[in-house]
């Protein structure tokens, strides 16, 4: 009995060293040959949208390129600071919204653009004598496009009654919002919003996967330190992405004209136009709402500029 103890242990030994081996190798083989970024796990949902876990604190590490601690507080924004529901008496609150360049990947916490608009704006305003204070939310989330933000601000961000909303815009916006299916296009022409009840439902398939990888022992600290396993991460994400936006997708869009840069304005544009004129839709009529810069190349035909809103005061 005693001496088949000693060999299933012995068994057990060998196979967890050889385990242990197989993955050391295959991490360095991805370290080497395709490296990957490493981030804290902080991606949730409202209301089937994507939105940042709360209470989360970590690593976000681009090899070669940046390794810089961010940080979500109790309300989902970007940032250690709490905010009151309603802004305090003279306090101008603006919220910002965007992707990866308003979140402020590859930077800390204090280092994002709304947080340096902050400062500037507060020592302007110390500097003149006004008794205005500002407070500037980052509601920032990396890998959106303009169809998410205008649902996560319909989600959740409005509860926070901001006066200034100013909503980043990049070109990729055009095509990433065609293929997300959270928006569409109806026989009148007019962009709207899917119900919530198909978009949650869009997504219920894979959320007990996606709970059950989540809630795996030590799957933080894997977030946070291996590359390979955010390289399964990031593939198995990317697929559940994909099914998730063709489910949406499918027959909600008219035939695609032939060739990109025709999709691109027949159909891109003015989806994207029509997101932008919804959210615009759903600021109080008392809060102003800008449209600061369309960043990266963007070619507009007359007609889809004079579609646009017209933001601001």
């Amino acid at each position: 009995m005693s001496t088949l103890r000693d060999t299933s242990l012995g068994r057990f030994v060998l196979v967890l060293i050889s385990t242990l081996f197989s993955l050391s190798l295959a991490e360095g083989v991805v370290r080497v040959l395709a490296p990957q970024p490493l981030t804290v796990p902080w991606a949730d949902e409202v209301n089937g949208v994507l939105a940042p876990r709360p209470n989360v604190r970590g690593r976000e590490y681009v090899p070669h390129t940046y390794d810089v601690t961010i940080s979500f507080n109790s309300q989902r924004f970007r940032g250690p600071r709490e905010y009151r529901p309603q802004p305090g008496p003279g306090v101008t609150r603006i919220v910002t919204l965007g992707d990866s360049v308003t979140f402020g990947n590859g930077a800390n916490d204090d280092q994002t653009y709304p947080s340096q608009l902050e400062k500037i704006l507060q020592e302007q305003s110390t500097e003149n004598g006004s008794h205005v204070s500002y407070e500037v939310i980052n509601a920032g989330i990396g890998g959106t496009g303009t169809a998410e933000q205008a649902l996560w601000y319909e989600n959740w961000v409005k509860q926070f009654h901001p006066h200034v909303v100013v909503l980043n815009v990049f070109c990729n916006d055009v095509d990433g919002d065609l293929t997300s299916g959270l928006f569409y296009i109806d026989s009148m022409g007019r962009v709207l919003p899917r119900a919530r009840d198909e978009i949650r439902t869009a997504g219920q398939n894979f959320r007990p996967v996606q709970k059950l990888i989540g809630n795996l022992p030590g799957y933080s600290f894997l977030a946070e330190h291996s590359q390979l396993a955010n390289l399964f991460r990031i593939t198995i994400g990317g697929v559940i992405d994909r099914k998730r936006k063709t489910a949406l997708v499918r027959g909600s869009m008219p035939p695609a004209p032939n060739g990109h840069v025709e999709r691109f304005h027949e159909q891109g544009l003015p989806m994207l136009a029509g997101e932008v004129r919804w959210l615009k839709a759903q600021c109080d009529a008392g809060r102003r709402y800008m449209l600061p810069r369309l960043r990266g190349q963007m070619r507009f035909r007359r007609s889809h500029l004079q579609s646009w809103p017209v933001f601001g005061r």
